[in-house]
C-alpha cells in the first residue's frame, strides 16, 4: 500500500498522497484481524480452545474461553462494518480524506 511521498522542489516539500481507497480498507480489514488473532492466540490459544472443546476444562475455564473469542468477534464484526460503510465517491479531491477517515476506525477495540 503505497502512503504519502514528499516531492521536493528546493527547500520546499509537496506532499503527494497516493494511497488507493480500496487498498487501503482492505489492508485495514486484514490488519485487524491479524491483531485479532494474537490477541487471542494469547488471552485463548489453540491448546486451550481444543481442551475446552474436548471437554478437558472446568465450566468456568470453558465459559473464559468463550467469552473472550466472542468478545473479539464481536468487536472485530463491528469494526468492520464501520470500514466498510465508509465509502469515497470516486472524485479524486476526496480520495485522501475517505483514507484518513478509515484511520479513525479502531483496530483494536477489545483492548
Amino acid at each position: 500500500m503505497i502512503g504519502k511521498n514528499c516531492i521536493w522542489n528546493g527547500d520546499q516539500c509537496t506532499v503527494v498522497d497516493e494511497r488507493n481507497f480500496a487498498e487501503c480498507r482492505a489492508f485495514r480489514i486484514a490488519h485487524m484481524k491479524r491483531m485479532a488473532s494474537e490477541y487471542l492466540a494469547v488471552v485463548a490459544p489453540n491448546h486451550k480452545q481444543q481442551n475446552a472443546a474436548l471437554g478437558l476444562l472446568t465450566s468456568a475455564e470453558t465459559t473464559q474461553i468463550k467469552a473472550a473469542i466472542q468478545m473479539v468477534r464481536d468487536a472485530v464484526d463491528v469494526s468492520e462494518s464501520a470500514l466498510l460503510a465508509i465509502t469515497w465517491n470516486g472524485h479524486e479531491a476526496t480520495r485522501a480524506q475517505a483514507c484518513d477517515k478509515l484511520e479513525t476506525i479502531s483496530l483494536e477495540p477489545w483492548s
